[in-house]
């Protein structure tokens, strides 16, 4: 108590300015928390008032004044505005603009309903004064998501059903005498109100019905624009950002949305799965933006209810992640191979080395087209990519992985493996600002072709480094490297136990044996999200917006 009162008198002390912006602030902070409890209050009131009868004197004046088919359909009216108050509270929980207006509208049509069917003056000044709240509250109600975006809670579901129960209870109570008969439900009578009652209680039971499937069906909380590229502002943005991953690229992708900073030189692209919003990577663009981008999508996604989460986060940015309020948790390591000091001399390369004459003396041979070949090598290239489908029983990924589609591939280099001059194998390259990191995107062979992908591999890092590229990025291998120790986080025990027993499912250690080969060194990749709690639900609908659904998922 001491504390509060000393709060108090320190927000007495500030300046007015100061003072009147942290009133907001607080106002802003608890009230959605005050009119949920209001207007679930006024919603239980509602339904006390249609359970039991009016006041004797109050319903003969009312009679008086109008006939009984409008006393009868008010009285109705705030049973079912009385259930919509119910649900609409946990709406307001969740600071939804349509659960507010929707508040308001019930709440004067409960009003008017109850002073229609009774003259309850004191239950009509009680939901004004709850409506002039809201009112004043407005701005707490920021969220655009639709009324369903929010999921109810097994605790929303409790309370709605206990204020059912009680209403009902005690209706049946003060009705326990009038003996049930047929034709109760057709009795339209004034002075009598078990009939009213018991329609009230069938219309509250069903609406309660109808809301409880159209809330608890699942709705996906989509982003606010189109997935739409603007290939022009990404080349631009691509063309002058600072350190770009190599995977910044799926930007051409078509499958997701963008944010764009207000210098427009920086973006995050994301996309949606149920009501996760989910970012592939850091934000792409200048540095000095990232913190600020993180933030905007923060908002964007609280704005329409839904979840941020950010998929394949480098080490040294998560700082960024954490000064911006979200928590981070390892999902594997990418491998990345330093071209300058790469060689194919001496004995420890001698496996590599001795693979690369092998396939050479095959008749294989590598080369690397610009995008403009790729239309004339399209009908080849799209036969071995079918083929290749065909026998692993696979479909096309997304989001985080490229697909064979020529208005995307044909943004990109191509590398190529042949055989006796026929195609056997090929790979879209991404490249990034500056020639510093390049990496290997959708990657195809003919059957058949066992040691193909090690030639290419092989081929693309000597090819990388004669054009003065840095770093061969061999992309992420899934749950690598994280611990199995007893006071490791539950996600990161849960990650290693699958990548030691996942291998028929995946094969994340045959994935990293292959990787190995080329001796990489291992950077560890993170994914971002508010809570601990929504780590592995983030994780989670990634694997799935990448593969295209559960039954995809491992093909």
């Amino acid at each position: 108590m001491t504390s509060i009162t000393d709060r108090m008198r320190q927000l007495q002390s500030l300046p007015p300015p100061k003072a009147r912006k942290l009133g907001v602030l607080a106002v802003r902070s608890l009230a959605p928390a005050i009119s949920t409890v209001l207007v679930f209050a006024s919603g239980l009131v509602m339904l006390i008032s249609t359970a039991t009868p009016d006041y004797a004197a109050r319903l003969r004046l009312v009679s008086a004044l109008e006939p009984v088919t409008a006393i009868e359909t008010s009285h109705f009216l705030t049973s079912l505005a009385g259930v919509a108050l119910l649900f609409l509270a946990f709406g307001l929980a969740n600071r939804l603009r349509k659960a507010w207006r929707t508040a308001l509208i019930a709440l004067v049509v409960a009003a008017a309903a109850t002073l229609a069917k009774g003259f309850n003056y004191e239950e009509a000044l009680f939901l004004s004064g709850v409506a002039g709240f809201l009112l004043i509250a407005r701005p707490a109600f920021y969220r655009t998501a639709p009324l369903r975006s929010a999921p109810l809670s097994r605790g929303a579901v409790l309370a709605i059903l206990a204020a059912l129960a009680a209403a009902a209870w005690l209706g049946f109570f003060t009705d326990k005498h009038v003996e049930y008969r047929d034709d109760l439900w057709w009795t339209f009578v004034a002075d009598q109100s078990a009939p009213r009652a018991l329609r009230a209680a069938v219309g509250a039971a069903v609406l309660t019905l109808v809301l409880f499937a159209w809330r608890l069906s699942s709705h996906d909380t989509r982003p606010p624009v189109p997935a739409l590229v603007d290939t022009t502002q990404v080349d631009a943005v691509l063309a002058g950002a600072e350190d770009p991953k190599p995977d910044a690229n799926l930007a051409y992708l078509g499958d997701k949305h963008f944010i764009y900073s207000a210098s427009g030189r920086s973006f995050i692209q994301y996309a949606a799965r149920g009501r996760t919003w989910i970012a592939m990577g850091e934000p792409v663009g200048q540095g000095a933006e990232r913190r600020e981008m993180i933030w905007a999508f923060r908002e964007l996604c609280d704005q329409h209810g839904a979840h941020p989460a950010f998929y394949s986060v480098r080490r040294e940015h998560i700082a960024d992640f954490i000064d911006c309020g979200l928590v981070v948790a390892k999902i594997g390591e990418r491998a990345l191979v330093d071209l300058p000091a790469f060689s194919l001399e001496g004995a420890h390369r001698s496996l590599l080395r001795n693979a690369l004459r092998r396939c050479q003396r095959e008749g294989m041979t590598f080369e690397v087209v610009p995008p403009e070949a790729f239309d004339a090598l399209d009908p080849q290239l799209r036969a071995i990519s079918d083929a290749w489908l065909a026998r692993h029983s696979g479909s096309e990924k997304g989001f985080s992985l490229g697909r064979y589609d020529p208005d995307y591939l044909r943004r990109f280099p191509t590398a190529l493996v042949r055989q006796e001059g026929e195609i056997i194998a090929f790979g879209n390259l991404w490249l990034t600002a500056g020639g510093q990191t390049f990496s290997i995107d959708l990657m195809r062979h003919r059957p058949g072709s066992p040691r193909v992908m090690e030639y290419m591999f092989t081929e693309l890092i000597l090819w990388g480094r004669q054009n003065g590229y840095a770093v061969f990025d061999l992309g992420l291998a899934p749950l690598s490297g994280l611990e199995s120790r007893r006071l490791a986080p539950p996600i990161t025990r849960i990650g290693a136990a699958v990548y030691a027993s996942g291998g028929r499912l995946y094969g994340f250690e045959g994935l990293r044996a292959f990787k190995s080969k080329f001796t990489p060194r291992w950077e560890g990749m993170y994914m971002a999200a508010p809570s601990k709690w929504r780590l592995p639900r983030s994780l989670g609908d990634t694997a799935l917006l990448s593969s295209g659904g559960v039954l995809k998922l491992f093909r």
